[in-house]
């Protein structure tokens, strides 16, 4: 089911970059389900919030930090790579600024949108999800781009899946 998740969301943004090889960051990378296929095309650096998870993160550059203080340099890394952390987060606009500082060329973003079956259970019913999946509510996909366009950035290529992320 990992592998379903990922290699097709990994195609996408390697089909609209153009490029392999470049210095990737992967922000909230957690245990690694996205970092195992991002690593297999770009040198990818993961940080995490998470020690624990982060000890089963499959890359050797591993980094303990916060979204809204990123430790590195600015235009430390060709690309930013986020999936399912800004409707984490309580000022996701912070954490996007952050990534746009660090990033040389391209901040990539995958959220579930609201429309999205388990998205919908939590918008309806948000008692039965854990408090730090309510920001999901608002995850439509205006809201995304919306929040993306704040800082210098500009949205260049999106894809929305009812079933899916955007």
């Amino acid at each position: 089911m990992v592998r379903a998740y990922a290699v097709p969301k990994v195609a996408w943004i390697r089909s609209k970059l153009g490029f392999d090889g470049c210095r990737l960051l992967e922000v909230g990378a957690g245990s690694g389900y996205m970092t195992h296929e991002l690593a297999k095309f770009f040198e990818v650096t993961a940080l995490d919030i998470s020690r624990t998870q982060l000890r089963c993160n499959p890359v050797d550059r591993k980094v303990i930090g916060s979204a809204y203080e990123l430790p590195f340099d600015d235009a430390s890394f060709d690309i930013v790579f986020c999936a399912n952390l800004l409707h984490h987060l309580n000022d996701p606009v912070r954490a996007i600024a952050e990534m746009e500082r660090v990033s040389k060329r391209y901040l990539v973003v995958s959220e579930p949108n609201r429309k999205n079956p388990y998205a919908a259970l939590a918008a309806a019913i948000p008692l039965l999800y854990p408090k730090d999946e309510w920001n999901i509510r608002n995850f439509t996909r205006s809201y995304l781009i919306r929040i993306l366009e704040s800082g210098t950035m500009r949205v260049i290529h999106h894809t929305y899946s009812l079933s899916g992320n955007f």
